[in-house]
């Protein structure tokens, strides 16, 4: 099949422009990140939908700092590019996949929470609801779904603890930048911070904020190597 001479330039356009492109794909994450209990409920098959699209754009957002990284000299920055699309393919898979791959386990631990649940009502029928009975119930619930929720759990960890790890170098090789790219090193300090503080819920909006300083550095590459020249 051969391509028309339209297409195959289009297509190049893409990657002539890849700050651009990136900094636009943030803006679709941003987006999609802030709506997405809204989407989820209009939206039929939002989850796979949302998984598609968060690859794709996670894409041109690396592939943006991979070239960043060819420009300035930073190996580093290239090979974290790679090995963070990689691990954002493995998280939203996990994600959007991992409740079907686990339904048996989420199935048996919602059905104990039910059966306990009932214990509880029915206590409370007897009259015999007292706080030590309270924690007798939930002491037996959390033995009991413990080791069938653990494996994710572990999943779960694991990817946090990837991201944490990941984005803090992200931050630190942004700040690194900062001498020879705008805004680079503010982005890294507030990817640090961010992350950081993720275990609460002011970090994402800290997160959202490094998003946009880096959209800054994209656009700003963007104008300064006119990349709309063929």
């Amino acid at each position: 099949m051969v391509l028309s001479k339209k297409k195959v330039a289009k297509n190049e356009d893409l990657f002539k422009k890849p700050f651009f492109y990136g900094g636009l794909a943030y803006i679709i994450t941003i987006f999609f990140t802030l709506s997405l209990n809204v989407l989820h409920r209009f939206i039929p098959g939002f989850t796979y939908i949302l998984m598609v699209v968060l690859i794709v754009a996670g894409f041109f957002s690396f592939y943006a700092f991979y070239v960043l990284g060819k420009r300035y000299d930073s190996k580093f920055l290239r090979v974290l590019s790679v090995i963070l699309f990689i691990f954002l393919i493995v998280t939203e898979l996990f994600l959007t996949l991992g409740p079907i791959v686990f339904k048996g386990s989420l199935v048996e631990i919602d059905q104990i929470a039910t059966n306990y649940n009932q214990t509880l009502t029915n206590l409370a029928a007897n009259s015999s609801l007292t706080d030590a009975a309270k924690q007798e119930v939930l002491s037996n619930l959390v033995r009991d779904i413990t080791p069938i929720a653990m494996p994710f759990i572990l999943v779960l960890l694991f990817l946090f603890l990837g991201y944490t790890v990941l984005t803090i170098l992200f931050g630190v090789v942004l700040i690194k930048l900062g001498s020879q790219v705008p805004y680079s090193k503010a982005a890294g300090i507030v990817n640090i911070v961010g992350v950081c503080t993720l275990i609460f819920f002011v970090g994402l909006f800290i997160l959202i904020a490094a998003w946009i300083l880096e959209i800054m550095i994209l656009f700003d590459q963007a104008k300064k190597f006119e990349e709309n020249e063929s």
